[in-house]
């Protein structure tokens, strides 16, 4: 098992020792006789094929035992369901927690999922049963959560090299906010407790009011505890808030995704859905000018079927079918060319379809009918799909608007999120206080959440 070292048997239990631990990692002269950076300044001759024997063994595995994992749960080079990732940190309770996949410090990361042999495409092999994974170099770390095969998130892009000069000029003090974030977010997500089964934390929510009582600090009488509760709770609302930023952020990100997507008819669509769909209506509407001799279409028909256009452009509920609209417009045509040959003796009949009597129009009219008709199909598919994130967007969207002329009205983006996320927090922190202070009162018949309520 690679990996042994002093450092790697930490477990670190706060950030602040997690971040001293992580990169006591990189300063030790454990790289061929050099520390990290100097190892990076030989050629990339000089670094082939070092993903065992650096990547794995200098860096993966004591960064596993930061996060709690012991050498004998990082499962190294072990098969996995069919295949052999690198690492796969497994707990005796929950099973497989990511999947690691290592390369060599010569390499550079390809994240092409639409190559069948860029890296993030072999993990995604290797995710089978499991949710997130690791693809690493030594020189950058990222994480990546597999929900959608096709589309996985990625959680975490550490530049590690540049970490590591950022921490030499002062430690955790001047690491920019980019990376500290990313390395909190490592130590979120990815350590051991993180994915604790949900029975583990059920037995130990789940406590009688005396076993409770017996292992709870006293308060008052001079106990010297308040600083300890009021430590807690600080830090409780602030890890509230670090998972709200976190899931507001992800929020917006795929409602950005969503906007693109919906601005096009398809995924790869150059033009935008408006831009292709004015040029065929504009198409349609240039086809009306070779039957304008045969009925004659007044200023005022040719704005009707403009409102038709427009009705059903804007209104994905405006027609059923297209079907439909056809007979609207042939119904404007027919009473345009019974106009016309109204004051004749015998007037010709009018065409009863507009693919049998108006064949520009119907060649031009289909096209742009359906492109719309997708459109409309594919927003509401999208709208589905994204229907959370919409909903987060457009809450945090009227929450900004509401504090636009209050003191947080002159805060810059990052701030304001971490503003609303702060507020997110604290409104799910009063819920649980006044849930409680309701059972401390006797106003619920038996408690919820405390005392033996998870318990029963």
């Amino acid at each position: 098992m690679p990996g042994y070292n002093r450092q790697a048997m930490t477990h670190p239990t706060t950030f602040d020792e997690f971040l001293t631990a992580f990169f006591g990692i990189f300063t030790q002269r454990s790289f061929r006789g050099a520390d990290f950076l100097g190892y990076l300044n030989r050629s990339d001759a000089q670094r082939s094929g070092d993903e065992a024997s650096i990547v794995d063994t200098a860096i993966t595995s004591p960064l596993l035992g930061l996060l709690g994992f012991e050498a004998g749960e990082r499962v190294y080079n072990q098969q996995h369901l069919g295949d052999r990732p690198d690492f796969a940190p497994t707990d005796p309770v929950y099973g497989t927690c990511f999947i690691v996949e290592d390369k060599s410090t010569s390499l550079s990361l390809t994240l092409d999922l639409n190559d069948p042999n860029s890296h993030l495409s072999q993990l995604r092999g290797y995710m089978r049963g499991v949710r997130l994974g690791w693809l690493m170099n030594g020189k950058q770390l990222t994480a990546w959560k597999f929900d959608d095969p096709d589309n996985p998130q990625r959680l975490i892009d550490l530049d590690i090299s540049a970490a590591i000069q950022e921490w030499d000029q002062g430690g955790a003090p001047t690491l920019s906010d980019g990376i500290n974030q990313a390395l909190h977010d490592l130590f979120d997500l990815f350590r051991k407790e993180a994915f604790t089964s949900l029975q583990r934390l059920e037995a130990d929510l789940a406590l009688d009011e005396e076993a409770w009582q017996r292992q709870a600090l006293p308060l008052g009488d001079e106990s010297g505890n308040e600083p300890v509760l009021v430590e807690a709770l600080q830090s409780l609302v602030f890890e509230l808030q670090r998972n709200a930023r976190r899931l507001l952020a992800n929020h917006l990100t795929r409602y950005a995704e969503y906007q693109d997507k919906a601005n096009r008819i398809t995924d790869d669509a150059v033009e935008t859905a408006t831009q292709e769909i004015q040029r065929l209506r504009d198409r349609v509407l240039t086809s009306l000018n070779p039957i304008q001799s045969l009925v004659d279409l007044s200023a005022t028909d040719r704005g009707e079927i403009e409102s038709i256009f427009l009705r059903l452009e804007q209104d994905a509920r405006a027609y059923v079918s297209p079907k439909e609209l056809f007979a609207e417009i042939l119904a404007i045509l027919t009473q345009a060319f019974q106009r016309k040959y109204a004051n004749q003796a015998k007037s010709p009949r009018a065409p009863s379809t507009l693919e049998g009597g108006y064949t520009p129009l119907n060649d031009a009219l289909k096209p742009y009918v359906e492109k719309v008709f997708t459109w409309h199909q594919r927003q509401a598919t999208l709208r589905q799909t994204y229907q959370l994130d919409i909903r987060v967007h457009d809450d945090y969207t009227v929450w900004t608007a509401l504090v636009q002329e209050t003191m947080l009205g002159g805060l810059e983006e990052a701030q304001r999120q971490d503003e609303f996320a702060l507020q997110a927090a604290y409104v799910v922190f009063i819920r649980l206080l006044l849930i409680r202070v309701c059972e401390d009162k006797g106003v619920f018949p038996h408690r919820f959440i405390s005392d033996g309520g998870v318990k029963r």
